[in-house]
């Protein structure tokens, strides 16, 4: 079974560290990446759902790619009701109280999540290609590290929904390895 990739906003965000190292070929060696996930996204080995397009900030690593992607990104409208379950499940009651939220603001955080934010989309949209019969890989750069979020973080949800992750240096050096080649120079 092929992998199938979603992506989360994170992932795109730190993409343009993993070329910044060849400082004399940087520009070149990030279009050919950008050119390389487009061709990716475009055959559909790589899913940008809507919630992560609109989470991208313009910036001068994602601009361009982020007007290249803009038509070939996935609807999550369909996915409403499942992102509303997950919300129910994964809200973090605990920190709620340690933060002393009152109604109005928990009420404003949560409808972020169901309006805004992509991660509990991520989460439903993999288990939706599970239940096609698909293999997805959920490529993140978050951590399992709290940072008193009232909803949990990616790698919790995954791995208590089953749902493989990985950091985009899978992506690039694993997956791809074949088809992408990276040589490394020192001169003495």
């Amino acid at each position: 079974m092929t992998d199938i990739l979603v992506m989360d906003t994170s992932s795109i965000l730190d993409f343009n560290k993993f070329y910044i190292f060849d400082k004399n070929n940087s520009s070149e060696v990030y279009s050919k990446l950008i050119n390389f996930l487009i061709e990716k996204i475009k055959s559909g080995e790589i899913i940008i759902l809507d919630k992560v397009y609109n989470e991208i900030s313009d910036n001068k690593y994602t601009y361009d790619l982020k007007k290249r992607i803009r038509n070939l990104c996935t609807d999550t409208l369909f996915l409403f009701e499942k992102v509303q379950e997950l919300i129910t499940k994964y809200t973090r009651r605990e920190i709620i109280d340690m933060l002393n939220f009152s109604g109005d603001e928990v009420e404003k955080c949560l409808r972020d999540y169901e309006e805004k934010i992509a991660d509990l989309y991520l989460a439903a949209y993999c288990n939706f290609l599970k239940g096609c019969g698909k293999n997805p890989v959920l490529i993140t750069e978050e951590t399992f590290t709290d940072d008193k979020k009232i909803i949990e973080k990616i790698p919790n949800i995954c791995k208590n929904e089953k749902i493989q992750f990985q950091k985009i240096p899978y992506v690039l050096f694993e997956i791809y390895k074949k088809e992408l080649e990276f040589e490394l120079k020192v001169n003495s």
